[in-house]
């Protein structure tokens, strides 16, 4: 039994292995064409709506990527100390529901 599990683990390394091997780099161009392809067959647009289409859909993910990167850079990731997250109200209303369903917020 264990020889059966150290093989079949070896074979499935082994072809992770493998597929990592051929994996070729990420392309943006080509991703955003085979998008554009994909949205333009699966919503069944002709050339003229897709030629209407294609230049809003861009414009919409640029804005939506620039909303992204701003809300990114204003909520920073900041650590929380011991003392904020003492004094943060979310913190003193679980020690007080706590309390009162007799649970003790004690460590162990």
């Amino acid at each position: 039994m264990k020889t059966l599990i150290c093989t079949f683990l070896a074979l499935c390394l082994s072809l992770c292995v493998a597929n990592a091997q051929g994996m070729k780099p990420f392309d943006p161009a080509k991703f955003q064409a085979d998008l554009e392809q994909f949205i333009t067959v699966e919503a069944c647009l002709t050339p003229s709506e897709a030629a209407a289409f294609f230049p809003l859909y861009r414009e919409m993910t640029r804005k939506q990527r620039a909303l992204y990167e701003q809300k990114l850079k204003s909520n920073s990731c900041k650590p929380i100390t011991m003392p904020a997250l003492l004094a943060s109200s979310r913190h003193a209303n679980f020690i007080k529901s706590s309390k009162q369903r007799g649970n003790s917020t004690e460590w162990p």
